[in-house]
């Protein structure tokens, strides 16, 4: 079976709505994922500043690289990421 990777960014200080998936681009496997989540860091960081967080550029944000059944998974059984299970 062929997997789909995902980049998910998690930042703090939000409205507890605090990630979001990138709908593309998708990678085969983790390591290009990785490998493009480092190259492309900070293009990535000011997108999600300013989509979401409306604050400056220099807010780092967290990227993870997910494959995508597993990403299903947890948005199912955590709907919001900050409440206590």
């Amino acid at each position: 079976m062929k997997e789909i990777w995902l980049i998910i960014a998690i930042w703090s200080g939000g409205d507890g709505n605090d990630w979001f998936h990138f709908p593309s681009p998708i990678f085969e496997n983790h390591s290009i994922c990785t490998r493009y989540v480092l190259e492309n860091y900070w293009d990535l960081n000011s997108n999600v500043n300013e989509a979401y967080l409306k604050k400056p550029f220099k807010t780092k944000n967290f990227f993870f690289c997910i494959e995508e059944n597993e990403w299903n998974y947890i948005r199912k059984k955590y709907p919001n990421p900050w409440e206590t299970y």
